[in-house]
């Protein structure tokens, strides 16, 4: 008798150790210290917080509600950069200072990810440069994130980079990287279903514009009396007339304002024609009400769809 209960104890305690032992491995695989990575922008910063989830602290370098392209960072945000594990950027277009930081840069575990990897971008083109010269122009059009298909790249090569740093994490970035995959590929057929029952092509706007890449995309012809993200606060008079005057002309039923500044331009196109001012947001940053109210870039286009078919229609 008193051997039988040895046996048990025993057996008893080979089974504790084989449970724990499993759970260890387990913990082992599903834990990872917490990776760190900072991204330039609001949409690369949206897209990387969803791809990471829980796996990682995700910071945005550029503060909610602050002009994108006036943003230099400070050194507290330089020390951010050095100190994390990933830096996502949106190329040296959109971001000249980062090319200067990460040749300087220290750090021996730092992975940078240029999101426009593997697109291929085009020339700004300004209409009215003699008429503002000395607005805020890149030699090549940075704002690839407007173009639902670009997104679904920048997604791609900032799920490689997070694959590459956190190997163990694989499977959670690949699975979250496919369902916001998904997510964005609905936000390009509503673009397309938008533009093909519409019943023009033309859409206006009364602020600058940065949607390039999104026009281009969907066979769309825009107007603005500003050219690009021109620095410029007041419209040329001749840009002004040209804009007011093709309203007119041509009925159209929305003007469209951008997203963080003051849309008194386009108020007084309205007034003028009677348009409808509405936001189209190229999400570039996002105002501290929205950021704190977890608004993302799959959000944003949804509206943005919604206002564009009131614009074609």
């Amino acid at each position: 008798m008193k051997n039988n209960i040895i046996k048990i104890i025993v057996l008893f305690l080979i089974f504790a150790l084989m449970t724990t032992s499993c759970m260890k491995n387990e913990e082992n695989v599903n834990s990872k210290d917490e990776i760190t990575i900072v991204a330039s922008l609001f949409p690369q910063y949206d897209f990387a917080k969803t791809i990471a989830g829980d796996r990682a602290k995700v910071l945005l370098l550029t503060p909610p509600g602050v002009d994108t392209h006036s943003f230099e960072p400070s050194p507290g945000d330089i020390i951010n950069i050095e100190n994390s594990d990933v830096f996502i950027y949106t190329g040296k277009y959109m971001e000249p200072w980062a090319e200067t930081l990460l040749a300087s840069t220290e750090s021996t575990k730092l992975l940078t990810v240029d999101v426009s990897k593997g697109v291929e971008l085009d020339k700004e083109h300004h209409e009215h440069d003699e008429e503002a010269d000395h607005g805020h122009h890149h030699e090549y059009d940075p704002h690839i994130w407007t173009n639902p298909v670009f997104a679904k790249k920048m997604v791609q090569n900032i799920t490689d980079a997070l694959v590459e740093v956190d190997p163990v994490g694989k499977d959670i970035y690949i699975e979250n990287s496919n369902k916001l995959i998904e997510e964005i590929e609905k936000i390009n057929q509503g673009f397309i279903k938008a533009v093909s029952e519409g019943q023009r092509k033309d859409i206006f706007f009364g602020s600058r514009f940065a949607l390039h890449y999104l026009v281009k995309e969907y066979g769309l012809h825009a107007h603005s009396v500003f050219n690009s993200c021109s620095e410029e606060t007041e419209p040329s008079v001749a840009s002004m007339t040209e804009i007011v005057e093709a309203v007119k002309s041509q009925s159209i039923p929305v003007i469209f304002y951008q997203e963080l500044e003051e849309p008194k331009v386009a108020l007084t196109i309205a007034e003028e024609t009677g348009a409808e001012p509405l936001l189209f947001h190229s999400a570039h940053n996002v105002s501290k009400d929205d950021f704190n109210n977890g608004i993302s870039w799959v959000k944003l286009m949804e509206d943005n769809i919604e206002n564009l078919k009131k614009a074609l229609n």
